[in-house]
């Protein structure tokens, strides 16, 4: 919890500083929020650690194995990671840019996702065809 009051001390600095820097060196500003933007995601990991170790005892637990487990992790990862650059991009004035990395990552979900839409596809067949 340390980590997250840290972080968010930092934010709230380097808000002050871009409010106080917008005016007259607004590309130092956007650079601050970029340096933020970072600071947050490397906090971030720290707090994923335990969330890993609990979905992998889950998988184990389970039996599916870790397929599976993978493929969600990806997909929830894109989505943070193309989240913030989505607001990075608005935040400097590049909205038709934000709009097309959204699209971007939303695709690139899908595709991540398709071995595990086309393993819910075999169970079902299977299934079918045990009745």
């Amino acid at each position: 919890m340390e980590i997250y009051w840290k972080a968010l001390s930092a934010v709230i600095i380097g808000i002050i500083l871009c409010l106080i820097l917008s005016k007259n060196a607004k590309d130092h500003s956007t650079m601050i929020v970029i340096l933020l933007c970072g600071l947050l995601c490397s906090a971030a990991v720290a707090f994923i650690t335990p969330v890993l170790a609990l979905l992998d005892k889950l998988s184990t637990v389970s039996g599916t194995g870790v397929a599976w487990l993978e493929i969600l992790l990806k997909s929830v990862g894109l989505s943070f990671v193309g989240e913030t650059v989505v607001a990075l991009c608005v935040e400097t004035g590049h909205s038709a840019i934000a709009k097309s990395l959204q699209f971007l990552t939303t695709v690139v979900i899908i595709w991540v996702s398709l071995p595990l839409v086309e393993y819910f596809l075999d169970l079902i067949q299977s299934i079918l065809e045990m009745l």
